[in-house]
């Protein structure tokens, strides 16, 4: 489709447009590039820019820092990139109530280095913030760490977002409150939309005291079967974990090396994190030394933890060969019997699989390294091995030249639900299109 770039001057200065293929690359999705990028700097900019192209049939991606520039089907038509950079502020901090508020292009890792200073922080660690990632697409992507265990998703953590629809019209949702049972859950609506409802422009996020103390103790863990009943045993133990993992050999190799800690040799390592006041961590930690140790299992306590747990957040993104990085989800009581089958077709194709597993949420993080035809291969029998079990896999990360693939697998009856919604927020369908549904 043919686009006059000059229109964009009705709306934006000119050093905000850029059409020059040079310009355009960053936000280039797979094998698509846009006609234009624009940098709106405010409000009244993105809702012009998003009424002009719905009127015209312009399709939109709006764009942080380009972090999650794979993550979602190819798009079926792509004209206007729509960078929210420059709506980077944060507007608000209520200190007393343990809310901040920020607009969608503020990188996350400012944000919470900002909180932390004032000794509270957003209880999510996301991927990749150290690469830039911005709250609106942390939101957009429902992107979450190893703490999701202990603190959920950003859909437990926002409380209002701003947002422009195709309309133009600036909307909210939510309330800058911490209890809120008034209205429709649209701010919650909005996480994990793949930016394909609308503009997110800002969000509050309730926030928590940082924490006095941390540790984290590893062991390592021979079989399935062992691996199902000490999973079993951590979960119905009166413990309080901000996160519960499960590597695999070839990513706790890894990870203990770049952490400066010394390697166990298991098929599974148990890796799970304590968070509170001093004594509780210590009591805590006593507690599940004794009752693995009761077991027949050692292990390790590390007391500088954080380095393990970045390495740990970011590893599916890590990889510098051809390699995919997706998400399996399952019921928890599944997880040993995937880890099994995941190592055992692995050994039949020329693959190199890291993987670790949120024990305690039924998600198994997989990065897969190899040539485009077995990750192919790899994708499918674990697909078609999922569906025994009503398991699903999603795509987070393909090779630019995977060809056709399709990022979230069969959807089931949540299909209509999803293109109902869409329809209603998108009727002309220009926001991301193709991306999610």
């Amino acid at each position: 489709m043919k686009i006059n770039v000059d229109d964009f001057t009705k709306f934006l200065s000119h050093e905000n447009i850029h059409a020059q293929r040079s310009e355009l690359l960053k936000f280039q999705v797979f094998n698509k590039l846009p006609s234009v990028a624009v940098y709106p700097e405010s409000y009244e900019q993105v809702s012009e820019i998003v009424k002009y192209c719905n009127e015209n049939g312009y399709s939109v991606i709006p764009f942080g820092s380009c972090t999650k520039v794979n993550f979602g089907n190819i798009p079926t038509t792509y004209n206007v990139a729509l960078s929210l950079e420059k709506l980077n502020k944060i507007l608000g901090h209520n200190e007393a109530d343990f809310i901040i508020t920020a607009q969608a292009g503020a990188k996350f890792k400012d944000l919470q280095d900002f909180l932390i200073s004032k000794n509270q922080f957003v209880a999510l660690d996301p991927p990749q913030i150290d690469k830039g990632a911005t709250i609106g697409g942390i939101i957009a992507t429902n992107d979450y760490g190893p703490s999701r265990f202990r603190y959920g998703t950003f859909r437990e953590q926002i409380i209002e977002l701003v947002a422009v629809g195709t309309d133009g019209k600036i909307f909210k949702g939510g309330a800058k409150v911490v209890k809120n049972v008034a209205g429709y859950d649209i701010h919650k609506l909005f996480v994990g939309s793949m930016g394909t409802l609308g503009i997110i422009l800002e969000a509050s996020i309730k926030l928590y005291p940082v924490q006095e103390e941390s540790l984290t103790f590893i062991t390592g863990i021979s079989d399935a079967g062992m691996l199902r009943s000490y999973i079993k045993k951590i979960l119905d133990a009166d413990l309080v974990l901000s996160a519960l993992e499960i590597m695999n050999p070839e990513l706790s190799s890894d990870i203990f090396r770049l952490s400066g800690i010394r390697p166990i040799n298991f098929p599974h390592t148990l890796v799970l994190r304590i968070e509170n006041v001093r004594k509780a961590v210590i009591d805590q930690m006593e507690l599940v030394k004794n009752m693995l140790n009761s077991g027949g299992l050692e292990g390790a306590v590390i007391e500088n933890d954080n380095l393990l747990w970045s390495y740990l957040r970011d590893f599916p993104y890590a990889g510098d060969k051809n390699c995919i990085a997706c998400k399996v989800s399952v019921m928890i009581n599944e997880i040993p019997g995937v880890l099994e089958y995941i190592q055992e077709f692995s050994e039949n194709l020329d693959i190199k699989i890291y993987s670790s597993a949120k024990a305690g949420n039924g998600i198994v993080q997989l990065l897969i390294e190899g040539e485009n035809k077995d990750l192919e291969i790899a994708v499918n029998l674990l697909r078609s091995y999922l569906t025994t079990m009503m398991g699903s896999l999603v795509y987070q990360h393909v090779p630019h030249d995977f060809g056709k693939f399709n990022t979230w697998g069969d959807l089931g009856a949540s299909s209509h639900l999803m293109q109902t919604l869409k329809q209603n927020f998108d009727p002309n369908n220009i926001l991301n299109p193709g991306r999610l549904i």
